[in-house]
């Protein structure tokens, strides 16, 4: 009846002498899969994982063909193809039970997914689909579509440039740090309060802020994710998101079975059309073909 929680300026261990973390044994953790059985292959997997002496191979042998990506990045920007990358969200998530819709910037623009019209749109219509939906903003202060949008999102991830004003406005924060820790915070009050859809004493929309690791902001580090952990309970420090000359903290390369997973789970589109894989690679355009044929999903099956 209670949720547990790290407590950074108070650590505890489990008064029953327990291990801290929850023990995953290195089967399932290997398998580098959803292990949560609302969805049939979910179910699958969680019965394959809790059969007695069962191995990595063992649980994953079925998932060899498996090419249906459960997450699709929409990176909404030009008005013209919101409709197309609309088209492509609703036909993969009839393919995809448990897909993950992740709404953010366009790649190389610093446009805010806020302040793109049809925002809000695109996050109803993916949580209709039963998509689950983030929402990856910096949350730009009189967004038009603000309210509508985060009403549909299920996590919002909130860029953060640094937990000073001195670092937040050298890495391009716009106007004040408090300013935008007073939207959060009132972000956070509304996930709680009379306004929450959600049924758990948990928020609704789930408050995630997001520090970037860098020379800049290593100084920020510590008090960014004890402040954050224990305002809504969550927090994420990023690794550099690019390679800046010069700098002492570099991106670490993932290990090749991440890379592999990553690579064959995530579709992103980019708000021209244009579809990347998870490691970044072009695959195509949507104006050339369907969001089907990128995903290894028979035209055939749509309903």
């Amino acid at each position: 009846g209670a949720v547990l929680g790290y407590v950074p300026i108070a650590p505890q261990a489990d008064p029953i002498a327990k291990p801290v973390c929850v023990d995953v044994t290195p089967a399932v953790r290997d398998a580098l899969a959803r292990f949560i059985a609302d969805t049939p292959e979910g179910l699958e997997l969680a019965r394959r994982a809790a059969a007695a002496g069962a191995t990595t191979a063992d649980i994953t042998a079925h998932l060899a063909g498996e090419a249906t990506p459960q997450h699709l990045v929409l990176r909404l920007g030009k008005n013209a193809e919101r409709a197309l990358l609309q088209e492509a969200l609703r036909d993969l998530a009839l393919h995809t039970p448990a897909l993950c819709v992740t709404l953010r910037a366009p790649r190389g623009m610093a446009l805010d997914p806020l302040l793109v019209a049809g925002v809000g749109e695109t996050a109803a219509m993916a949580q209709a689909y039963g998509a689950f939906v983030h929402l990856r903003t910096a949350l730009p202060a009189n967004a038009p579509d603000h309210a509508a949008a985060l009403a549909h999102a299920d996590v919002v991830s909130i860029d953060i440039p640094g937990d000073t004003q001195d670092v937040f406005a050298r890495l391009g924060g716009a106007g004040l740090l408090d300013d935008l820790r007073s939207r959060v915070a009132a972000l956070i009050r509304r996930g709680f309060g009379e306004g929450s859809i959600s049924p758990l004493p948990l928020p609704r929309p789930w408050i995630v802020p997001r520090l970037e690791r860098r020379d800049e902001t290593y100084g920020d580090i510590e008090n960014f994710y004890h402040r954050w952990l224990l305002a809504c309970g969550a927090c994420v420090i990023d690794p550099p998101h690019h390679e800046y000359p010069g700098q002492r903290i570099e991106r670490l390369p993932l290990p090749a079975s991440v890379a592999a997973f990553e690579r064959r789970a995530t579709l992103d589109i980019d708000s021209d059309g244009t579809i990347y894989d998870g490691a970044g690679t072009r695959l195509g355009t949507l104006l050339e073909h369907s969001i089907l044929d990128f995903a290894g999903v028979a035209t055939e099956t749509m309903a």
